[in-house]
């Protein structure tokens, strides 16, 4: 009796762990150095979908909704930020050597080209109201 119980429960939290996002996040200062590490488990959020060739990220940052896709990218990296937010300060895009590759500065909606980049990891650095976030992106 109670072997079938324990597959039965084991097959629930499998089930749960499929359905669940599980994210680890990096946060680095302005040298590039990882200050923070997060790991999250919660159920995806309804905006976050597929897009071709990768995954749309959606964050909030100081209050302001923040998304870009795809995450891996093959080339183009698409950004776009709250419609009215004038507190944007800068979108930037660093190698993980720290080199700053490209910013943008008050716009709401931008692209970063990526193509001419060797295939890696690099940074994607907002700032928005000051405060700073950063996400990894995956050039394949």
């Amino acid at each position: 009796m109670k072997k079938p119980i324990i597959t039965l429960v084991t097959l629930m939290f499998a089930a749960i762990g499929l359905n669940a996002d599980n994210a680890l996040t990096y946060s680095y200062d302005a040298a590039g150095n990882r200050v923070l590490r997060e790991i999250r488990i919660e159920t995806p959020r309804q905006g976050q979908q597929r897009s071709r060739g990768g995954e749309r990220l959606d964050d909030r940052v100081a209050g302001i909704n923040i998304s870009f896709s795809p995450n891996p990218t093959k080339g183009m990296l698409h950004v776009e930020i709250q419609a009215g937010s004038p507190s944007v300060e800068s979108v930037s895009l660093f190698s993980m050597s720290g080199t700053l590759l490209q910013t943008a500065k008050g716009e709401t909606s931008m692209d970063f080209d990526l193509s001419d980049t060797p295939s890696g990891i690099y940074l994607l650095v907002v700032q928005i109201n000051g405060e700073r976030t950063s996400y990894k992106v995956i050039k394949e």
